[in-house]
């Protein structure tokens, strides 16, 4: 089975900035990286991180400390999982008219991914794949088949191992939590291209209802900008004195006696 928090890791992990870590949060993420590995199958949680550190070896938390592994792991998980959605939409493009399905099998160059030889992701040559209707006049011809896109999306990952390397051994066990998921679970926010993992039916497009809401937002001005020039520049300086009044709220909270000052006032009252 599929450890769901465990692949919400994983996406987590790409997303972060790591240049811009504490080296609290960076000691975090390596433990857990390790953690990972070492364990060589999913985990049911992440709990706190004492609870697990002391089977992860000092020497080798020290040695990824030092060293670039942290970056390097997220890199090569990032670009992986960039390629491989490439080849599955170069796959679904190459196969959207109708063709005889000798010819959608033997032109397939989704069946096999390699990556440096350590594992390979499948899918059934003919995954996705739909027949056209027969009429009375094509009843003789041959049969035509294509890829129906909603269909493919539906399909799932099979993950199969040839062998395991300790220097991608994260990236192995990012593979083992794609196993079973649909293809389309995996997606990229169009506001903040951030990944994040979607199993339900309903309609989502944004990782966040914060990236849905500033997408909206930005919409809604555009619209007022082009109808009405005027209320759109009130609205501009409405909002960043409602800015201003938070950033000196926020801080007086840290240092009340704070002297803030102004920058040029862009619009004026």
């Amino acid at each position: 089975m599929t450890n769901r928090k465990t692949l919400v890791w994983f996406l987590n992990f790409i997303n972060q900035d790591i240049k811009t870590l504490s080296h609290g949060d960076r000691l975090k993420w390596i433990t857990e990286a390790l953690y990972v590995i070492d364990g060589g199958k999913p985990y049911r949680e992440f709990r706190a991180l004492p609870r697990y550190e002391k089977s992860v070896s000092e020497n080798k938390i020290r040695e990824w400390e030092n060293g670039h592994n942290l970056e390097e792991s997220q890199s090569y998980i990032r670009n992986f999982l960039n390629e491989l959605i490439s080849n599955i939409e170069r796959y679904i493009a190459e196969r959207s008219e109708w063709k005889p399905l000798d010819k959608l099998k033997r032109k397939s160059t989704f069946s096999k991914i390699k990556t440096k030889g350590i594992l390979r992701i499948q899918l059934p040559m003919t995954s996705g794949t739909v027949r056209k209707p027969r009429t009375t006049e094509t009843k003789d011809e041959k049969s035509l088949y294509r890829i129906n896109k909603k269909k493919m999306y539906e399909k799932k990952f099979r993950v199969i191992f040839d062998l395991q390397n300790d220097q991608e051994s994260l990236l192995v066990a990012f593979c083992q939590n794609l196993e079973r998921i649909p293809i389309g679970s995996l997606r990229k926010c169009p506001e903040c291209s951030n990944w994040f993992l979607h199993l339900s039916k309903k309609v989502k497009t944004y990782c966040t209802n914060k990236c849905a809401a500033r997408y909206g937002s930005r919409q809604r001005r555009q619209k007022l900008k082009m109808v009405n020039p005027d209320e759109y520049e009130f609205l501009l300086s409405k909002n960043a004195e409602r800015a201003r009044k938070s950033y000196e709220k926020r801080q007086r909270t840290i240092n009340p006696n704070a002297k803030i000052a102004r920058r040029p006032r862009k619009y004026k009252e």
